[in-house]
């Protein structure tokens, strides 16, 4: 087991223990439309630039036997390089010129959809839809539709946990090469837990084996602590892990052993694990 993967059962097993007391005291849950947006910007000026812009948005309705959840995400970051070159005829005579170079140094985007529906009072199915975009990871576009059944665990205000078992159907557009289209086994977990009246932590982690590749295994865990300031407003630490056992290819300027970049691109694996923290601002209703 890679050590991502244990650190996912890890969580699981972390979660067991948070809830181990917590049955046999159900309360009833808030039902209806509900909506939670987040905001994060960093801004750095001076010898260089940097700029980036993070938000996501869930959009949520409950209902007594079933739930519908929508997200939306994004992250960019650009970076500008200044130069500065003095221009003259001496050391005391001559203009300092700037120039300035900006490149987008990070982008990605995500969109998806779920879909419960309660068989029982711990059993539902589900179904459940999406679409990624990761050009720094080599994807283009990652499209996937998934079904299955899952557990509920507790399902109230103050502690959730519903843990899902499925197939699904991925079709993945790298930036270099070919397409793929294939079937995948899906587990995931939801989990959030009212630690005080202003405190709470979540955890969403979502795992997808490839039947036809067994190697290429991809985990998505997002884990956060919200506190809340006032009324319908917090600040949210989120720790995110991407990992994909087999990376896709981008393509990469080819450098000649003096140092010098040519045109000539080679794909170039890219890295298991992608890690994203963030610092951002919450506004529920």
């Amino acid at each position: 087991m890679t050590r991502l993967g244990r650190c996912a059962v890890n969580l699981v097993l972390l979660q067991l223990v948070w809830v181990s007391g917590a049955f046999g005291q159900e309360e009833e849950k808030t039902l209806g439309w509900a909506d939670e947006a987040e905001l994060a910007f960093v801004l750095a000026a001076g010898n260089s630039e940097t700029s980036t812009l993070g938000f996501r948005n869930v959009l949520s309705r409950v209902w007594q036997n079933a739930e519908f959840h929508f997200e939306l995400a994004g992250l960019r970051t650009e970076t500008a390089t200044i130069t500065r070159t003095p221009v003259g005829f001496s050391g005391e005579d001559f203009v300092v010129e700037e120039s300035e170079v900006s490149s987008l140094t990070a982008e990605n985007y995500l969109t998806r959809a779920k879909y419960d529906r309660n068989l029982s009072a711990r059993l539902f199915a589900y179904g459940a839809g999406g679409w990624e975009r990761d050009e720094f990871a080599g994807v283009r576009n990652r499209y996937y539709g998934a079904g299955g059944v899952g557990n509920i665990w507790h399902d109230r205000d103050d502690l959730r946990w519903r843990t899902d078992y499925g197939l699904s159907v991925t079709r993945e557009e790298p930036t270099t090469g070919s397409g793929d289209t294939f079937a995948g086994l899906r587990l995931s977990s939801d989990f959030l837990r009212q630690l005080t009246g202003n405190t709470s932590v979540e955890n969403l982690t979502i795992a997808n084996e490839n039947l036809e590749d067994t190697d290429d295994l991809r985990i998505d865990c997002l884990t956060a602590l919200a506190v809340s300031m006032v009324e319908h407003l917090a600040i949210k630490l989120s720790l995110r892990l991407l990992y994909d056992n087999v990376p896709s290819f981008t393509e990469v300027p080819l450098q000649l052993p003096g140092g010098t970049v040519t045109e000539i691109l080679v794909p170039v694996q890219a890295d298991k694990l992608d890690t994203r923290f963030s610092v951002a601002v919450v506004v529920d209703f």
